[in-house]
């Protein structure tokens, strides 16, 4: 029931299993479009269409062929019934004691509705509600269908971005131009090859560092295209701390991993810290709500998973703590 005009050339709106809300979704995670709310609506559990069709119906029979009426509650002698039995052609007249009722609130109130199934005859105060799908005709009660929210949507300032840069995103084409970056696969390959080599000859530590940027998206909302300039500082930072032997890979724009080969835990949070204070004066010179910067240090040995601290590094609850952990 709900469409945005300007993706169905890019999405076929006739093809039932492309839900266009879904692709928002996902690309608002990716923080590619900013959504706000619309509205909200009820779609089909089982086909996720949006074209329902809700009835009241009877709690016995299920028939939707009900009568409802007012239920008149008379003041002076209390009877209380449905309003067609007060009704003597243009009159209202109490059935019980005969009165002429004039003025609802004076002589008389509507406390409630009641409902009469044409079907089976059963008199009931309140209705039960189904929906059925036009799409695939399932019968269903209203609360097993999908509530969902419907959003407008609009492109974030990293939208804009990706669509100049890719989704690799502008810092990590600067940093490509100043520092050589391995693609991921290639970068486990070479953690493994270096704790095969700390395990054989027991002479030396290395460490593996996560770095995870926290509102690196307001760069791009507060400089837009003068964001490539601060970009540029940041990665001489980089640059100044990282040393030659440092093996660098990127998962996102926010999230940097470092191999430091030769490099015990101690000598790593030495180089985080010259790290975050570099970046930290370019960030609070030119930004009012400037990004964070969280570090995980851990020590090379047989027990390192990177995935796995990959993982534990974004979920962190500390953002601005350095965590070390050695064997």
């Amino acid at each position: 029931g709900f469409q945005y005009p300007p993706l169905d050339p890019f999405v076929g709106s006739d093809d039932v299993g492309s839900d266009v809300g879904e692709i928002l979704a996902s690309l608002e995670v990716q923080r590619v479009v900013e959504g706000a709310f619309s509205t909200k609506a009820y779609a089909c559990t089982h086909c996720r269409s949006g074209f329902l069709n809700f009835l009241e119906v009877c709690p016995d029979c299920g028939s939707a062929d009900l009568h409802v009426d007012d239920m008149v509650h008379h003041f002076r002698c209390g009877y209380v019934a449905p309003m067609r039995d007060f009704v003597r052609g243009d009159q209202m007249v109490c059935p019980k004691c005969s009165r002429e009722m004039y003025h609802v609130g004076v002589d008389y109130d509507r406390p409630s509705l009641v409902y009469d199934c044409n079907e089976c005859q059963n008199r009931f105060p309140q209705p039960d509600v189904t929906t059925t799908c036009f799409q695939c005709r399932r019968v269903t009660p209203p609360e097993m269908q999908i509530h969902r929210t419907v959003k407008s949507y609009g492109v974030s300032p990293f939208g804009e971005n990706a669509a100049t840069h890719g989704l690799d995103s502008l810092f990590v084409s600067v940093l490509q131009q100043k520092v050589v970056v391995f693609e991921y696969p290639v970068f486990k390959q070479l953690v493994a090859a270096e704790i095969h080599r700390i395990e054989r000859y027991k002479r030396s530590e290395s460490c593996l560092i996560v770095l995870n940027f926290t509102g690196i998206e307001n760069i791009y909302a507060e400089l837009g295209t003068r964001g490539r300039e601060l970009f540029e500082e940041v990665t001489v930072a980089f640059k100044t701390v990282l040393r030659p032997s440092d093996i660098v890979t990127v998962r996102n724009e926010s999230l940097f991993i470092v191999l430091a080969p030769e490099t015990h835990i101690g000598g790593a949070e030495r180089s985080v810290e010259r790290l975050r204070e570099a970046i930290g004066r370019l960030f609070d010179i030119a930004l009012e709500n400037p990004p964070t910067l969280s570090a995980t240090i851990r020590a090379v040995d047989s027990s390192l998973d990177v995935d796995s601290l990959l993982a534990s590094s974004v979920t962190s609850d500390a953002p601005d703590d350095v965590e070390a952990s050695g064997p």
